[in-house]
């Protein structure tokens, strides 16, 4: 075949083009060596799956009211030979001291509230009684528990009574029904001279009832003594990996522990279920319901009125979960509320 000269020029010049074109690639390596590629993408992948998990248990979140969590079909009043009879002691309220000399005194340590602290809550944790705590650090009906907050914490039950104009020793002891050298005592007094001002420490005083309703308004006490843990919301068991949902806290303490009304209201239903197990459900001012789950034993009635502070059952370790506590629930119009928002 005849070639033109002309030909060959322009296969010269496309060879040319050709090799400048090539000679000024350049080859990159890869930063991402490539046996690693497969991991990171299913790494991705598993990302992916567990975003898609959490979405779709967010929006299965069991939210049931009070009526749905005491299943009415499982609901079976507790028999009446297995009620104890009312005991009388209440809670927070200072024990009977008489007898007692106090011959130490009264001794203040301060504490610095954590979070989650709850002045009822300090007042279980020091075996002392809530009035002490009121009394000893001026609280009020504005008075509201947060953390870093410091407060005072006295050995023992009792109120601080301001000496005023015409007080003597013998007429605030008569006042508070104890005797004369157990004031002496309390205070470390040497002498029966007293000053208008002075702060007298009167042990096993309580606060008028009055004046301890005003303090805590429509708030709610602690119902037991006990190690609080605050589980409200969900929560996924470390052992089962199961999905739970706790409507309030979790208060441990041995089998038996009594367990008090938190506040003042009307037993609406005691009923037994197979999750729950005994249960208390209290009617409160303000559409409030509490509810006291895991019992072992329940003393009070459906339509009795109870006080803050009486005796409605013992702590215990029925219904599913395992475990001597109380499940404390506080629920506003039969929604679930964050139980220690309303706590004082």
């Amino acid at each position: 075949m005849i070639v033109s000269a002309e030909s060959q020029k322009i296969h010269k010049n496309h060879s040319k083009v050709r090799i400048e074109t090539y000679s000024s690639m350049t080859v990159r390596k890869s930063s991402i060596p490539l046996f690693l590629i497969p991991y990171i993408g299913a790494l991705l992948l598993f990302s992916v799956i567990l975003n898609f998990i959490e979405v779709l248990w967010v929006k299965s979140e069991p939210y049931y009211n009070i009526e749905q969590i005491m299943l009415p079909d499982e609901q079976s009043v507790i028999p009446e030979e297995s009620r104890l009879l009312k005991a009388s002691a209440p809670v927070y309220k200072p024990a009977d001291v008489s007898g007692d000399r106090q011959a130490r005194g009264v001794r203040i340590s301060e504490y610095k509230l954590r979070e989650g602290d709850r002045f009822s809550i300090i007042a279980g944790k020091y075996n002392i009684s809530l009035d002490t705590i009121i009394s000893a650090n001026n609280l009020n009906g504005d008075s509201k528990a947060h953390a870093g907050m410091i407060i005072r914490i006295p050995d023992k039950s009792g109120i601080f009574h301001k000496v005023a104009k015409n007080d003597t020793l013998t007429s605030i002891a008569d006042r508070y029904g104890i005797e004369v050298t157990d004031l002496e005592d309390a205070n470390n007094l040497i002498s029966t001279v007293i000053r208008v001002g002075q702060s007298l420490f009167i042990p096993g005083a309580a606060l008028p009832a009055e004046t301890l309703n005003r303090v805590i308004g429509g708030r709610f006490v602690i119902p037991t003594e006990g190690t609080v843990k605050n589980n409200y919301g969900s929560y996924l068991d470390p052992v089962t990996g199961l999905k739970y949902y706790n409507y309030g806290i979790d208060i441990v303490n041995r089998k038996g522990t009594a367990v008090y009304a938190a506040g003042n209201g009307i037993v609406g239903n005691t009923s037994y279920n197979a999750y729950y197990g005994r249960v208390v459900q209290l009617n409160h001012s303000g559409s409030m319901q509490t509810l006291y789950s895991c019992l072992d034993r329940i003393i009070v009635q459906p339509g009795e009125t109870v006080e803050r502070g009486d005796l409605i059952g013992y702590m215990g370790d029925s219904g599913f979960r395992a475990g001597e506590h109380l499940q404390f629930s506080i629920f506003k119009n039969k929604e679930d509320v964050d139980t220690l928002e309303f706590i004082f």
